[in-house]
Formats: C-alpha cells, sequence, structure tokens
C-alpha cells in the first residue's frame, strides 16, 4: 500500500440516495398501523490526492491511495435498510398501547460500483436485527382519583 508521512487531502465524488415507502392506515378513530421502510446509501470515491503545502495550498501528489492488489482503500459504500411497523391503539384518552416491530440492516463495503439492484440485494444477503417492543402510555386524572378517595372516606363515616 501507498504510504505518506504528509498532510493529505482528497478530491471525492459522494453520492446519496435516499428511497422511502410510508404507509398510514386508520383501522378505526382510536387504531392505526404505520409502516416504513427506507434504503440509504452513501458512496464515496476518491479521484486525486493532494498535499498540503505549509502555505496552506493544495498540490496535486501521485499518492493513489491503492492497497497493494491495486484496490482503493478509501473508496466505501454505505447502506442501511430499515423498517419500522407500528400499531396504536388509544384505549382511553390520552392513554395509549404501541406495539413496535424494526427491522434493520447495516452494510459497509467496497462495492462503489455495484448496480442499484445488486446493491440492494447484497445489503438484503447481510444479517439482520430484530427489536419487538411494547410501550404502555396510561394517563393518571388526579382529580377523579381525588373524588373517588372523598367518596369512599364518607361511604366508611356513614
Amino acid at each position: 500500500a501507498d504510504t505518506t508521512s504528509a498532510i493529505i487531502f482528497g478530491n471525492r465524488d459522494r453520492i446519496n440516495t435516499t428511497n422511502t415507502l410510508n404507509i398510514n392506515f386508520t383501522l378505526t378513530n382510536r387504531m392505526g398501523i404505520t409502516f416504513r421502510m427506507r434504503h440509504y446509501r452513501s458512496s464515496i470515491v476518491y479521484n486525486y490526492f493532494y498535499d498540503l503545502q505549509t502555505n496552506g495550498r493544495l498540490i496535486e501528489n501521485t499518492f493513489s491511495g491503492n492497497t497493494t492488489e491495486g484496490k482503493s482503500a478509501y473508496n466505501i459504500n454505505y447502506n442501511a435498510f430499515t423498517i419500522d411497523f407500528v400499531y396504536r391503539w388509544v384505549f382511553l384518552p390520552g392513554s395509549e398501547i404501541n406495539l413496535v416491530w424494526k427491522n434493520s440492516i447495516f452494510l459497509s463495503n467496497k462495492n462503489v460500483n455495484e448496480k442499484y439492484w445488486a446493491n440492494l440485494q447484497t445489503t438484503l444477503d447481510n444479517g439482520q436485527m430484530n427489536s419487538f417492543s411494547i410501550k404502555v402510555l396510561y394517563w393518571l386524572d388526579y382529580q377523579y382519583l381525588k373524588r373517588k378517595n372523598k367518596q369512599s372516606e364518607t361511604s366508611q363515616k356513614g
């Protein structure tokens, strides 16, 4: 691999692609489903490298940034594929239950020239992480509890 002790800068092309599918479905006025699928891809390709001069200017150098196999050591292809699925039920005013499933796949490799669909397939073939969660929000009405407490005290005296 090329090595240098100089301070180097790289001229690079960065391409970001994000594709998202959102679906919101209302079952009733108190129940709904939200589905979100997202694929994010960022690829970075280095074109040239420069040396930093003492005067602050850059001059192009012969540093290729390649490994001993002749492949770029700095180019990167990053992918994030995520799915979020939420079932929401409002069982009382201000109180709800959320059932959530999250699926995520993250991949970083050197395949910067891979076509979109082949890249997506490579990403989907990578290991995925799944998580399930339940969130319960319950709203307590202090005034209601205070009235209930006074009623029970009154019934115990009488």
